[in-house]
């Protein structure tokens, strides 16, 4: 769970939403609208009314982050994204109780 959650899942999903629909968006409206949409599709692709606010933020700073970085690198988000969910992860295991 660790591996998939926490480095799989953000690989995949960095290259789905910031590397191929993002660059996708950007020619057809503006940066914000652009970065707002593929944050909207990244939280709905999650099918988690509870977590789609957090989702989308997240999204949103991952977005900016890789329009920021320009030139194509994935990298800082596919770090941040997994930074993210190896926290979330981490809170989730120690709020389960004792192992």
């Amino acid at each position: 769970m660790l591996i998939a959650s926490g480095f799989l899942a953000p690989l995949v999903e960095e290259i789905v939403y910031r590397g191929i629909l993002l660059p996708a968006l950007l020619p057809r409206m503006s940066t914000t609208s652009a970065v707002g949409v593929s944050a909207v599709v990244f939280a709905a692709s999650h099918a988690s009314l509870a977590r789609f606010w957090p989702l989308l933020c997240l999204g949103v700073v991952l977005g900016v982050l890789r329009v920021r970085a320009g030139g194509g690198n994935l990298v800082p988000c596919v770090v941040a994204h997994a930074v993210h969910n190896l926290v979330v992860l981490t809170a989730m295991m120690m709020s389960s109780g004792p192992w």
